[in-house]
C-alpha cells in the first residue's frame, strides 16, 4: 500500500529533482521506488516526527484487552494514522520544495510567513471566533500537524509539566488534584481533522459526533506518560470534557480505557444542566464544585483557552499546542 501511495504521487507530481532533508537526487524510476521509500523513512526517523514518537512510545501497539470489534477498529485507526503520516512525508519531499524551474518560491515564503503568524495568534488566543483556517494556510497546518513540529511543541510543553511536577508532592490526605481535558489533550482527533482538511472545512457537529462515538481516538503518547506519572505520585486526576454525557459517556470511557487512561478519580462530561453553555462556563463551574468538595487543583492541562479560564483554574496552567482547536465550534460549545 505504501508503494502504491508513493507511485500515485510520483505520477501526479512529476519533477526532475527529488529533495528531502539536506539530501537530493534525480527523480527515480518506478523500479527504484522501494529504495527511495526506505531513504524517506530513514530520514523521517532522524527528524523524529510524530510517527517516530508514536513508535517510540508504543501508541501504534496500544491495543489492550477489549472486544474483537473495538480492537480491530483501534488497529485500523492506528495504521491509518501511520499511513497518513508517511504519505505526508512523501508529499513533502516532492512538493515542499519547488522542482527545477518552478519559480514560485517567493509566493510560498509569503504564505508560510503569514500562516506562521496566524497560528501564533490562534495559540495566543488573539484570533477568536474564526470558522475555518485561512485557505492559503490549510497545507501549512497539515505540514505542522504531521511533519514533526506539532509533536516537538507538544513534547516541549509536557517537558515543562514534568519540571513543575517533579518539584511537587501530593499531600497524604488525597485531596491534591490535576485536571486534564480529553479531546486533543488525552486523545488525538488527527484523523478527524484529516477528513476536514485540517481546518479548511467549517465545524460539522454531526461528523464530529460520528467520529467521537466510534471510540477509536489514539492516545497522545506524551500526555499518557504524564498521566501515568500523576497517578503514581498519588494525585487525583479528573478528566473534564465538554462532550455530552448522554451521547458520549460510553464511547469516551471505553476509548480512554482502551488507550491506557485508567485509574483516574472521575471522568466528567457535560450533563443536561450545562447544555447550551460555553466550555469555559461549564468547566469553570465543575472546577469550582471540586474545590468546594475540598480538592486542591495543583495543575490544569488543556489545548484550548476555554479549558483554562474562569474560576478555580489551579496553581499552574499548561496550554498544549493545537492550531485548529477552534474548529470544534465557533462558540467552543462541544469541547
Amino acid at each position: 500500500m505504501l508503494k502504491t501511495i508513493y507511485a500515485w504521487m510520483w505520477q501526479t507530481f512529476p519533477c526532475e529533482v527529488l529533495t528531502w532533508g539536506n539530501s537530493s537526487a534525480p527523480c527515480p524510476s518506478t523500479s527504484q521506488l522501494g529504495e527511495v521509500l526506505e531513504q524517506q523513512v530513514a530520514w523521517a526517523f532522524k527528524r523524529d516526527p510524530l510517527f517516530h514518537s508514536c513508535f517510540r512510545h508504543g501508541c501504534f501497539l496500544s491495543i489492550k484487552k477489549e472486544s474483537p470489534v473495538s480492537a480491530v477498529a483501534s488497529m485500523v485507526a492506528s495504521w491509518e494514522t501511520l499511513l497518513l503520516l508517511l504519505a505526508n512525508l512523501v508529499w513533502g519531499a516532492i512538493a515542499a520544495r519547488p522542482c527545477s524551474g518552478s519559480g514560485s518560491g517567493s509566493g510560498m515564503a509569503s504564505d508560510v510567513s503569514y500562516c506562521l503568524s496566524w497560528r501564533v495568534a490562534v495559540e495566543a488566543n488573539n484570533a477568536q471566533a474564526w470558522r475555518t483556517v485561512p485557505a492559503q494556510c490549510t497545507r501549512y497546518v497539515e505540514d505542522y500537524m504531521l511533519g514533526g513540529q506539532y509533536n516537538r511543541d507538544l513534547d516541549t510543553a509536557i517537558d515543562q509539566v514534568f519540571v513543575y511536577l517533579n518539584g511537587t508532592l501530593a499531600a497524604d490526605d488525597g485531596m491534591d488534584a490535576w485536571i486534564l481535558d480529553v479531546d486533543d489533550t488525552c486523545l488525538s482527533n488527527l484523523l478527524y481533522y484529516k477528513d476536514k482538511h485540517f481546518g479548511g472545512d467549517p465545524y460539522d457537529p454531526l461528523a464530529f459526533k460520528s467520529w467521537a462515538q466510534k471510540g477509536v481516538c489514539p492516545a497522545i503518547p506524551a500526555v499518557l506518560q504524564l498521566y501515568k506519572r500523576l497517578i503514581e505520585k498519588g494525585f487525583k486526576v479528573f478528566l473534564l470534557t465538554g462532550r455530552d454525557e448522554v451521547v458520549f459517556s460510553s464511547s469516551t470511557s471505553q476509548n480512554l480505557h482502551a488507550q491506557g487512561f485508567t485509574g483516574h478519580e472521575r471522568l466528567i462530561l457535560r450533563n443536561q444542566a450545562y447544555r447550551g453553555q460555553g466550555a469555559a462556563v461549564f468547566k469553570s463551574a465543575i472546577r469550582k464544585q471540586l474545590v468546594s468538595e475540598g480538592y486542591r487543583i495543583r495543575g490544569n492541562i488543556g489545548d484550548q483557552w476555554s479549558d483554562l479560564s474562569g474560576d478555580c483554574i489551579g496553581n499552574r496552567l499548561f496550554k498544549l499546542p493545537n492550531p485548529i482547536a477552534g474548529l470544534h465550534n465557533p462558540l467552543v460549545l462541544n469541547k
